[in-house]
């Protein structure tokens, strides 16, 4: 097959573009070309679990074709990673199993991140800044390819504009009919919903419609309507035990794909029934990340100490994963108005010395054997209770998660560039603090991201906003999983 699920790759802090890296996929009698990779499995992102979940759950009969993976790059000599590429996996496995519904003449772009929760697999946006160089290169005219497949929290103003001015279409799914894109002649944008993954499947792909299929289908969606309401499933479809109440309870008969015979006695039948139903598992690991990124770890430590969780592989390495010590050494290195230099380590206890407005810093962080993908997050508090996100941030073009080769970090990123402190007023003390946190996380801090992009809307209740990003951070100080680390450290910012 020719046609590629395209992902555009690019480099934020340069600015730039490097080309896309494309998903296609191969029948066993055909020969790929020379640049083709066969892909074995899903990619390295920090999603892959949730990815290949998010398959399983949608179209898991992708598994089950003799069709390969294939993907080549734009440029062979560039690294195409990123959370930001699960899209285009994620569709080109359906392509496995399904055709596509229209006759698209070029390659698909995607972007957007594939998460599971409690309520399903969902498409969230990649990181603004990345997008815009995206969108940038897509409305190219040197770019040939005609549709881009996006999530829609990521078309802001901005990108709308950019979009208009360029007389380029933004479609919803909705808009969609069954020749709307097999004439399509010009380049277009489609958006799509964090909720709306199986709804892109429906109208994009041509899926089996037998009565057969449609019956088990609507049988098991109505079944897992019914475990969700009443507090069954969370992220796996799991079955949960029987209350004394429930046990009574009949189900509809389109929920029984081979119903009991009508003469089976009614002890007999609930008993086949109990026999079916597994126990529902204590633990589910996509609601303890959830809690996790959402910074509610009440449950957590419990889950730590739980001995049992060591039966389910999944659940194990989740654990293992969370008790495995990440050290981040950071340090600041400082240029005085004198001349002299120096470097202090942020973890010790040694008093730095006080810096001014005619003095330099930065900062500098370094891993030893780091993960493939790790969330640093830096802020920076005065004594009048401003708060400056360091990482990540567009002015300093830093963004997560942070890839084993982009170690070391440094703040500035560049060797002559430097940050300075304002000018204390005459009136102020003599020295003032300035405070600085540093979170590193396997897991995106998602409560506190949430908090900084409303930070930066200047919404009127910045004090709060202020008070519960810090509360979240001193919180994460105050906990006992290894993996998760928050250190504050100080000096002195004097006259």
């Amino acid at each position: 097959m020719s046609i590629h699920f395209a992902y555009p790759n690019v480099l934020p802090k340069k600015g730039a573009f490097i080309g896309c890296g494309r998903y296609t996929v191969f029948a066993p009698d055909d020969a790929p070309p020379a640049r083709y990779n066969e892909v074995q499995d899903a990619p390295n992102t920090p999603n892959k679990n949730s990815l290949k979940r998010a398959v399983q759950l949608l179209a898991s009969e992708s598994y089950e074709s003799t069709y390969s993976l294939f993907h080549r790059q734009d440029q062979s000599d560039q690294k195409y990673q990123g959370d930001s590429l699960d899209l285009a996996w994620f569709l080109v496995h359906i392509l496995r199993a399904h055709t596509l519904r229209y006759k698209i003449k070029t390659d698909i772009w995607c972007t957007g991140v594939i998460q599971v929760d409690g309520s399903g697999p969902h498409l969230l946006d990649v990181n603004p800044d990345g997008f815009a160089l995206k969108l940038q290169a897509f409305l190219d005219p040197a770019n040939t390819d005609l549709l881009f497949i996006v999530p829609l929290a990521n078309l802001d103003p901005p990108a709308r504009s950019r979009c208009r001015e360029n007389n380029v279409p933004i479609l919803r799914l909705n808009d969609l009919n069954k020749n709307s894109l097999d004439t399509i002649q010009k380049k277009t944008i489609l958006a799509v919903a964090a909720d709306e993954l199986s709804l892109l499947l429906e109208l994009f792909f041509v899926l089996p419609s037998s009565p057969a299929t449609t019956k088990k289908k609507t049988g098991w969606f109505l079944l897992f309507s019914l475990l969700a309401l009443s507090g069954g499933v969370a992220g796996t479809l799991y079955l949960s035990r029987e209350t004394p109440e429930q046990k009574n309870l009949a189900l509809p008969a389109p929920l029984l794909e081979n119903p009991l015979p009508a003469s089976l006695p009614i002890e007999a039948s609930h008993e086949i029934s109990e026999n079916r139903k597994p126990s529902a598992p204590k633990y589910n690991p996509a609601d303890i990340i959830m809690k996790v990124e959402q910074g509610k770890f009440s449950s957590i430590p419990s889950f730590l100490n739980d001995t049992s969780v060591d039966d389910n592989s999944e659940l194990q390495k989740l654990r293992e994963e969370m008790g495995r010590k990440l050290l981040v050494q950071g340090e600041l290195e400082y240029r005085l108005e004198d001349g002299k230099e120096g470097k202090i380590s942020i973890s010790t206890d040694i008093t730095p010395p006080v810096l001014n407005h005619h003095d330099y810093y930065r900062l500098r962080f370094q891993m030893n054997s780091p993960p493939d993908a790790l969330y640093l997050y830096l802020f920076q508090v005065d004594s009048r209770g401003n708060l400056t996100p360091l990482f990540p941030s567009s002015q300093f073009g830093t963004n997560n998660p942070v890839r084993p080769w982009q170690w070391p970090i440094s703040i500035p990123d560049q060797d002559d560039k430097w940050i300075f402190l304002d000018q204390l007023s005459d009136s102020a003390r003599q020295q003032s603090l300035e405070i600085l946190y540093v979170l590193t996380t396997p897991w995106p801090a998602k409560d506190i991201e949430s908090l900084s992009r409303k930070l930066l809307n200047k919404p009127g209740n910045e004090d709060e906003i202020k008070a519960q990003l810090l509360a979240s951070l001193s919180l994460r100080q105050q906990l006992n999983i290894p993996s998760i680390t928050c250190i504050r450290w100080s000096f002195f910012h004097g006259q």
